[in-house]
């Protein structure tokens, strides 16, 4: 998702907001699921930034529970 051109780096990386882009939230709720440890740890850092290995996130996100529908009462 990171384009070499704009980063710097490597197409093969995740950046927050690329993690944040696949999950469907903005990059502060990527930033809060890091400090709480609500995410895997970065593969690597770049500096002070995470990153990530897609596989990675795309398995940890397949594993995660969902929330389920309540079921609606019958009538």
């Amino acid at each position: 998702m990171t384009d070499k051109g704009t980063e710097g780096l490597p197409s093969d990386w995740w950046m927050t907001d690329d993690v944040a882009t696949f999950l469907g939230v903005s990059a502060s709720t990527v930033r809060a699921y890091v400090t709480r440890d609500q995410i895997p740890a970065p593969d690597r850092m770049f500096g002070r930034s995470p990153g990530w290995k897609p596989r990675t996130i795309q398995t940890w996100h397949a594993a995660r529970p969902r929330k389920s529908r309540p079921e609606s009462p019958r009538v």
